[in-house]
């Protein structure tokens, strides 16, 4: 199935499996997208809820306006313990 912006389900997969790695993030059921956070000592920080499938907000986290995979959103959940740099990532690539 394709989301509005034309992504298949299995480019959303892919693009997951490369930015964090198939261990680091789940697809629920439902369509829930969730990624494992980690701290900067590598302690687990849980689970973080990134966005639903087949939602423009999803991708525009996942990829770049050039159509480039969001390589730094993955760097800035591991080293944020605050998620100040996540945001800070997301709101650099619109």
């Amino acid at each position: 199935m394709e989301s509005k912006n034309g992504r298949t389900d299995a480019e959303v997969r892919s693009a997951l499996r490369e930015i964090f790695g198939r261990e680091n993030s789940r697809i629920a059921r439902k369509g829930e997208v969730r990624v494992r956070r980690r701290g900067p000592d590598g302690e687990d920080q849980g689970w973080y809820v990134l966005g639903f499938m087949r939602t423009d907000q999803l991708e525009r986290k996942l990829w770049r306006e050039d159509g480039s995979l969001n390589r730094r959103l993955a760097e800035a959940m591991q080293t944020s313990v605050s998620g100040g740099a996540v945001s800070e990532v997301l709101h650099s690539v619109r």
